[in-house]
């Protein structure tokens, strides 16, 4: 009994002291919580079609998916097809913006299966999903923007942790 005693208790100081907690190490539920609360949504609008959007900031998550050296969002598309002409439901967005003047260093299409779609509770299969990367900013608001001539414009905004 003893040494069960002390073998408890030497586990426990040695899983009890742990530096980084990371996502790779927390449950899924915590993960999404975390996924919820630094995601926000948007709709474009025209005489034609509807844009969805969901955007979620991917850097108060940590995990070895995300660069943290950059600006990272998980984007969510869905383009509903109400135009009889699907000519006119072109490409929902030409320009995303970050702060109002930065452009994407890098839009990544991901695909159905990518590990970082586990990160988000909200997903279904008639969405596409980006990664999309910015420069790293020193503001504490982040203003994603999405617009082109066709749609109305959209600004996303979110709170960083500096």
């Amino acid at each position: 009994m003893q040494k069960f005693f002390s073998l408890f208790i030497i586990s426990l100081f040695i899983f009890g002291c742990s530096k980084d907690i990371t996502i790779d190490r927390l449950d899924r539920q915590r993960v999404h919580e975390l996924s919820i609360v630094n995601t926000q949504k948007g709709e474009l609008t025209n005489q034609n079609s509807k844009v969805f959007i969901l955007a979620t900031y991917l850097n108060p998550i940590k995990t070895s998916e995300i660069d943290k050296t950059k600006e990272n969002f998980l984007i969510n598309i869905y383009l509903s097809k109400e135009s009889e002409h699907p000519k006119q439901n072109n490409n929902p967005f030409y320009q995303i913006r970050l702060n109002g003047a930065i452009l994407a260093d890098d839009i990544e299409i991901l695909d159905k299966n990518s590990k970082i779609l586990k990160l988000i509770p909200i997903k279904n299969r008639w969405s596409e999903y980006y990664l999309i990367k910015f420069p790293k900013q020193k503001s504490k608001t982040l203003k994603l923007t999405f617009e082109n001539a066709q749609h109305s414009r959209v600004i996303l905004t979110f709170l960083k942790e500096l």
